[in-house]
């Protein structure tokens, strides 16, 4: 009758019986897989590109009124008067909150 290992006949169909059900298994699990995920992950077809922004603020002019007021600053005697504070007008070692 037959052994008790079974024939190298039946080995062989056993692991292609085998592969062929873990084959099945995966296509399966992966596909469902694939659904729950596509119900929580979306990237669209324009997602990878960058999108140029468009914006209203003038960097010229900025500029232009960043220049001026920087030589308003730095010149003390264009500011009051004309001229610059005499050195007695200027504390020396005292608190300016008195």
């Amino acid at each position: 009758m037959s052994e008790k290992g079974g024939s190298e006949k039946d080995k062989k169909m056993f692991m292609v019986s085998y592969l062929a059900v873990l084959l099945i298994l995966g296509a399966v699990i992966g596909y469902n897989v694939k659904l729950i995920a596509v119900r929580h992950i979306t990237a669209g077809f324009e997602d990878g590109r960058v999108k140029t922004a468009v914006s209203d603020y003038d960097f010229k002019k900025a500029s232009e009124a960043l220049k001026k007021l920087q030589e308003e600053n730095s010149n003390p005697a264009a500011q009051e008067g004309g001229q610059p504070p005499a050195e007695s007008e200027v504390p020396e070692g005292a608190s300016c909150a008195q």
